[in-house]
Order: structure tokens, then C-alpha cells, then sequence
């Protein structure tokens, strides 16, 4: 791993490190995740695409949710601080807190000048748990990002009909059909992640979800119920940059007019075996 001062709170105003993670995947059971029905004549449940009757995708933000809910599953293993879950009253939200606002004014009062956007998003930073610090929340920006998953033109699909059960009696609610669309099983896709100025913690929280999705333990899309979305690992790399050092200077020129050089290659397990 490369030697950027991981526990120092990164902010976003300098580029100090970056990872790319490449995590080919398969799907071993269909994949449904939902689209717009007014778009389609098929199925009042069509899958997502690009536009009307072209690549199926599944979006970057998708994948994120998916990724965040399996870091903060075993969060409480690592971290004192427990995830906030986004919403009720232990949500991060520093930007509303008083105490900070006061704090602030403290420190303009005391140094006679505006306080840095840098010092302000420490404050705000130390007020977040380790999941809104990686993922992002609280007016603070995720430090990960998903690309799409766009699966080629040729995919084939499927339409598959089901039917409401009313739990209380266990019969069908009244005129409860209903059909939905999903992709067939076997298809190879790729995940693609970036993540820039990871802190130790931040690495921490994303490779609690990798090591998830490495073992088989996460699923894709909606219908999971019916047996819908279940992933198999095929394999991962992670490109790690450390853009910290000068006399890294070259390698970084180098990878920023794209001639990819790397600072280390490593392989997803050798990744996670260092990290956790």
C-alpha cells in the first residue's frame, strides 16, 4: 500500500491519492432493476435502460446504495461510532448543528478573519460517522464513486408474470397479476469504482462491502424474494495512485494524459487482506 498519511481527514481541495477497482461479476440468477413502465408496452415492471428498447444498465447510484447498506451491515464490528442510516434523528447532519456554527464564529472571532473552507470541512467531517465519511452525507461528498453497468444491446431479457399474495390470509388480493421484466442468467459485467483520498477508515468502510461482494453475499436489483439478483465473483483489481509524493511527479503527469502508471497493482484479495 502506498505511504499517503491515511489517518489525516482528506478533504477534496488536493488530490492526494486514488484506487480503481475493476470487479468483474455474473449473474447466476436474473437481474431485475426497475425502469420506467410508462416507457414500455411489455411490462408494467420493465427493467432499466438507456432509452426505450436499447442497453439494459444498471446505475452507478444503484450500486452505491447497495454497496453502503453491506458497509454499514458489519460496521459495528470496527467502528465505535455507529452508522446513522440517513434519516430519523441520528442522522449526520453537522450543517444544522449549532454547536459547530458557534464554533466557528469562535475561531473568526479569535483570529480576526474568515475561518478556511479546509478548517470548515474538518469541523463538519469529525461530526459524521465512518459511513457519511466514505459514502458521503451531511453536506460532505461521497469520496467513492460507481460507474453504470451498461450491458451490451444484445442482452436478452425476459418477462415473467406474478402474482400479489395478502399475507393475513394467504390468498391472491383481488386482481393482484402483475408481469415484470428481468435479464437472463450468465452474463458477465464489470463493476467500476474510484475512490480518491481515502483515509484508513474510508478504506476500511468500502472494503467491508468489497469483501461482501467478493463472497457471494450481496444481490442486485429488486424481486430478490423470488430469488432475483444473486452475483458471483469472478475476479478484482485495484489500481492504487498516490499523487502525495513529489517525486512521484512524472508517474502522475504520466496517468493524467492517460498512459496509466500506477503507483501498485494489486489483486482484490491481496487488497483486503491489507486493509482488514
Amino acid at each position: 500500500m502506498c505511504e499517503t498519511n491515511y489517518n489525516e481527514n482528506m478533504n477534496f481541495s488536493k488530490l492526494k491519492n486514488m484506487y480503481i477497482f475493476r470487479i468483474k461479476l455474473k449473474n447466476i440468477t436474473p437481474i431485475h432493476v426497475g425502469g420506467n413502465s410508462e416507457d414500455s408496452v411489455t411490462s408494467k415492471n420493465p427493467i432499466m435502460r438507456v432509452s426505450e428498447n436499447e442497453n439494459p444498465f444498471i446505475p452507478g447510484s444503484t450500486l452505491k446504495g447497495l454497496m453502503r447498506s453491506a458497509s454499514e451491515r458489519l460496521a459495528h464490528l470496527f467502528f465505535d461510532r455507529e452508522p446513522c442510516y440517513l434519516d430519523g434523528d441520528k442522522a449526520c447532519a453537522p450543517h444544522k448543528n449549532v454547536k459547530i456554527e458557534e464554533k466557528i464564529k469562535e475561531i473568526e472571532q479569535k483570529e480576526d478573519r474568515k475561518i478556511s473552507e479546509e478548517k470548515i470541512y474538518n469541523l463538519y467531517y469529525d461530526e459524521l460517522c465512518p459511513i457519511c465519511r466514505t459514502y458521503g452525507g451531511g453536506s460532505i461528498a461521497s469520496k467513492v464513486k460507481f460507474e453504470h453497468i451498461v450491458f451490451p444491446a444484445n442482452t436478452l431479457t425476459n418477462i415473467r408474470e406474478g402474482i400479489q399474495i395478502d399475507r393475513d390470509t394467504g390468498t391472491v388480493k383481488g386482481n393482484r397479476f402483475y408481469t415484470y421484466e428481468y435479464i437472463l442468467p450468465n452474463y458477465e459485467f464489470e463493476m467500476v469504482i474510484t475512490a480518491e483520498n481515502m483515509t484508513e477508515e474510508n478504506l476500511k468502510v468500502l472494503a467491508l462491502a468489497l469483501a461482501q461482494l467478493q463472497g457471494n453475499q450481496i444481490r442486485i436489483g429488486g424481486m430478490l424474494a423470488r430469488g432475483l439478483g444473486q452475483i458471483e465473483f469472478i475476479s478484482g483489481t485495484v489500481k492504487i495512485y498516490d499523487f502525495s509524493k513529489k517525486e512521484n511527479k512524472n508517474a502522475i503527469i504520466q496517468t493524467l494524459l492517460g498512459k496509466d502508471t500506477p503507483t501498485e497493482n494489486k489483486t482484490l484479495t491481496e487488497f483486503l487482506e491489507k486493509v482488514l
